[in-house]
């Protein structure tokens, strides 16, 4: 279990998004979203919060990315 708004909380909700089949710009465009307009915080607050996601969406699309390369070679 990660706290929210941790580098690790964003991971693991990308990561179940992108199991259950949705796409990872949608999602990651969703939570931008909910964070911007929905969450109620300080302005440094989001913004630490925003940084995260991108952190978390860059890495998992990085880990996405080498695991389809490696079976499409395999493949």
């Amino acid at each position: 279990m990660s706290f929210f708004g941790t580098p690790e909380f964003f991971e693991e909700q990308l990561r179940k998004a992108a199991e259950s089949g949705k796409n990872l710009s949608a999602s990651i465009s969703q939570l931008e979203h909910e964070l911007n307009f929905n969450f109620i915080c300080t302005d440094s607050l989001r913004k630490e919060c925003l940084a995260n996601l991108m952190a978390a969406g860059r890495k998992l699309d990085h880990q996405l990315s080498s695991y389809s390369e490696k079976h499409a070679a395999v493949v």
